[in-house]
């Protein structure tokens, strides 16, 4: 015979089934793990298939005069290609060096133009004739570019250069607009149709657009490809997260943000010399769509859906089952559950969590700063004040964090002071993604000390602001110190943005409903700004980091007005006696759940800390 357990939904269900237990480590492992490295591997195909490498004019009379020589096409470059100011900020000193242009040449008698090259000495830079003289006019890049590279890149395949260098940054756009409207579109579907199924057609979608990708050609069919791959790359990650949170008991729910951490970083090391080995952006593209289709293999016939879901929806006895099964998995004593006991803590939290009446910040502060400076949580209404300040926050930490991104594939040329080309590119990736290693950590240091949570975010952004601004204005000459400033941005940047997720997703509440649409589809929306504000970059290489800087400072401030804690919630019942109330701790209360009348008379005041704010949650 069946009989209801008397225990809440996360202290008792979770804890009885197993709070972390075989079944949810391979469940983190495989799910989390590999959507998450999938992703990170996607996002570097993203960036490595459209950087742009060094290029210069090509010409034919140039061409036969190295094969006549011969001569080399850097000593080429030094009379047939003119010389230009470049600079890493507009009003910096820097702006006087020069570089050879990388969109014109000269043209006319480029014999006569060796010739006096050689009788000046062959100078690393030689300018044939006076300004005045027309015998050697300079032009575009009439006949096309040289591109000195080890990987091709779609940018030197298309040549999307010069005056249409603006292709490239396009593409990108187009990937993260996909995201926005991704998490936007997957959080309806997965609680209308689960999670498992909107993960399912978010890892169809990556897969999709990965096999468009490659069969395209064309700016236009490659802007719907990439924007198909966005549609399931975030939604992936945050999915796969999510549907592994609901399984596990919330004091062990910082090991699947500790797997999503490792494998995400563990990949961004990775692609770098998956780069390397197959030098070119088709064969890279076809690494994460290969394992897109494998995965969505693996979902639809391993990866089990949300029993709170199927208990949602009326699906109590696989809700269950499930849970009976995970037991058994972990190796627990056999539950006898009925749909009776999960209605009763359905019904408890929804009383207790949305028919808030009177909250301390109406009846005891005085103040906004007596808010600010609360040890408690403050009730579901009172809390929407807050909701615009924490989301604000999230863009700008996701818009400094994806940011990084971009700017640290040129920490090395930034160094040294040169052009990019790949090698580089992926050395700085790779360095970069090093500074990730340490973050591990994280996740265990801010687990149940949410009086740390604020400092460390404030902490890191106004470290992260000024890194990258005293990176940005940092001139040339000074590698060892470029390279520090660099990576440390990368650090601070990556520790604000993992403490925002952790505090985002740690505590979620397992019968909200995903309201991506809400908090995460802004989020993403202001990303695609970022690849507008690196094009920067190709007028003044730093001024990307002297914004991303800016922004960081900004959401330093902005974190100052974030409450630590939240306040001490009162529910107004019809009660007999005053003296009849009794504090009770709802997630994590010692005595046994009921659901009668008389109980919830006596349960008139709730400890805020118990019922934590649900980033996802509907308004």
């Amino acid at each position: 015979m069946d009989s209801a357990v008397n225990v809440d939904v996360e202290g008792g269900f979770l804890q009885k089934i197993g709070g972390f237990g075989i079944y949810q480590k391979i469940l983190c492992v495989v799910v989390v793990g590999t959507i998450n490295g999938l992703c990170a591997l996607s996002l570097a195909t993203q960036l490595f298939s459209l950087v742009t490498p060094d290029h210069w004019c090509w010409n034919s009379d140039v061409a036969a005069l190295e094969e006549q020589l011969p001569l080399t096409r850097e000593n080429t470059k030094k009379f047939s290609i003119p010389v230009v100011p470049t600079g890493h900020l507009p009003w910096t000193a820097d702006a006087s060096l020069l570089s050879f242009s990388q969109c014109q040449r000269y043209d006319g008698d480029l014999v006569g133009a060796y010739v006096s090259w050689v009788a000046a000495k062959k100078p690393a830079s030689y300018i044939p004739v006076t300004p005045e003289n027309e015998k050697y006019p300079v032009r575009g890049c009439d006949q096309g570019w040289i591109f000195n590279h080890t990987f091709h890149t779609l940018t030197s395949e298309n040549n999307w250069v010069c005056n249409f260098k603006w292709k490239a940054y396009t593409l990108h756009t187009a990937f993260w607009l996909g995201a926005s409207v991704g998490v936007c579109v997957c959080g309806h579907i997965a609680n209308s149709c689960g999670r498992r199924i909107s993960l399912i057609v978010g890892m169809l979608l990556c897969f999709l657009g990965g096999a468009a990708t490659l069969l395209a050609s064309g700016v236009l069919l490659l802007f719907i490809s990439r924007f198909v791959v966005g549609l399931g790359h975030l939604t992936t990650s945050y999915l796969a997260l999510l549907l592994v949170l609901e399984f596990c008991d919330e004091k062990y729910r910082v090991f699947p943000l500790f797997i999503m951490m490792m494998a995400h970083t563990t990949a961004t090391l990775m692609s770098p010399w998956i780069a390397h080995v197959v030098t070119s952006w088709w064969w890279l593209t076809l690494v994460p769509t290969t394992l897109s289709a494998t995965i969505f293999i693996m979902l639809t016939r391993v990866v089990p859906e949300s029993p709170w879901w199927m208990f949602i929806k009326g699906d109590h006895e696989n809700a269950v089952h499930l849970l009976q099964s995970i037991a058994k998995v972990n190796r627990k004593e056999p539950l006898y559950l009925n749909h009776k006991s999960l209605m009763e803590c359905y019904n408890f939290w929804v009383g207790n969590h949305r028919n808030m009446k009177l909250c301390h910040l109406q009846s005891n502060c005085s103040s906004r700063n007596d808010l600010l400076k609360s040890e408690n949580m403050h009730c579901y209404s009172c809390r929407k004040q807050f909701r615009i300040i924490k989301n604000i926050l999230w863009v700008l930490c996701g818009l400094c964090y994806h940011g990084n991104y971009y700017t640290s594939l040129n920490l090395v040329t930034t160094a040294l002071g040169r052009r990019s080309n790949p090698s580089d590119i992926f050395v700085s990736y790779w360095y970069a993604a090093l500074m990730e290693i340490p973050i591990w950590i994280l996740p265990f240091i801010l687990q149940s000390h949410i009086k740390i949570y604020q400092v460390v975010l404030t902490v890191s952004l106004m470290c992260a602001a000024i890194l990258s601004i005293c990176y940005a204005i940092l001139p040339t000459g000074y590698i060892i110190l470029s390279l520090t400033l660099g990576l440390m941005t990368r650090f601070a940047v990556t520790v604000a943005y993992y403490t925002m997720v952790q505090r985002r997703w740690e505590r979620i509440n397992i019968f909200d409903k995903i309201s991506t649409a809400n908090t995460e589809s802004p989020l993403v929306l202001a990303v695609a700004i970022v690849p507008g504000i690196v094009y920067m970059g190709e007028y003044y290489s730093q001024l990307p980091s002297l914004i991303f800087g800016i922004i960081a400072s900004i959401a330093a401030v902005t974190s100052l007005f974030l409450p630590e804690y939240m306040v001490i919630f009162k529910e107004v019942y019809q009660y007999d006696s005053l003296q009849r109330l009794r504090i009770v701790l709802f997630r994590k209360h010692r005595r046994p759940f009921t659901s009668s009348a008389e109980n919830q008379s006596e349960d008139a005041i709730h400890v805020a800390s118990t019922v934590p704010y649900n980033p996802l949650e509907s308004s």
